[in-house]
């Protein structure tokens, strides 16, 4: 069963990485060619006539997002995600905590959107709330896993998140 889910999870990334390709090489196009598609992994809503206007822009989100990625070091500031990793809305909770002093609900970014800004994101609406919340793209990909350590929520100024010191046992410090 574990592996049927992990096979579901890889096939699930590979048809997107699948569509990024296609809309790069078609300069955009195959967004609105496959537009029910783009709507459910972008924004979980299949009447893609209601997210048009907001297509273009994940053609630019792309091409800014691979343009800094080839640029800074291997997985500096992103989440490298496993094909086989399984979906999630929020970090491990032994990786990060919800910071004591946040504001608002555990499942809500409040009012902050620093780490959408770092790069233009493409799915924030004109009050800056995301668009693509618990999307496929949101939980698949960067978005639902952010952070993965202390270094991305200083990149990306996170308010919301700190990170959780786990302990190292002595053996992996070469101690013993």
């Amino acid at each position: 069963m574990i592996l049927v889910r992990k096979i579901k999870w890889t096939a699930i990334r590979l048809m997107v990485y699948s569509l990024a390709t296609m809309v790069l090489l078609s300069g955009g196009v195959v967004l609105y060619l496959l537009a029910p598609l783009t709507s459910y992994v972008f924004y979980s809503d299949l009447r893609f006539w209601k997210h048009l206007q907001h297509f273009h822009r994940i053609f630019f989100s792309l091409i800014s997002y691979l343009r800094h990625a080839l640029a800074s070091p291997l997985n500096e500031y992103h989440v490298s995600v496993q094909l086989f990793s399984p979906p999630m809305n929020a970090p491990s909770r032994s990786v990060a905590k919800v910071s004591a002093g946040w504001p608002y609900d555990v499942n809500d970014c409040g009012n902050c959107y620093s780490c959408c800004k770092k790069f233009g994101c493409s799915l924030l609406d004109q009050d800056k709330k995301c668009l693509s919340y618990g999307s496929v793209y949101w939980r698949y990909f960067n978005c639902g896993r952010f952070p993965e350590d202390q270094k991305q929520l200083r990149f990306y100024d996170c308010p919301k998140w700190e990170v959780v010191i786990s302990c190292i046992p002595l053996f992996a410090l070469g101690l013993f």
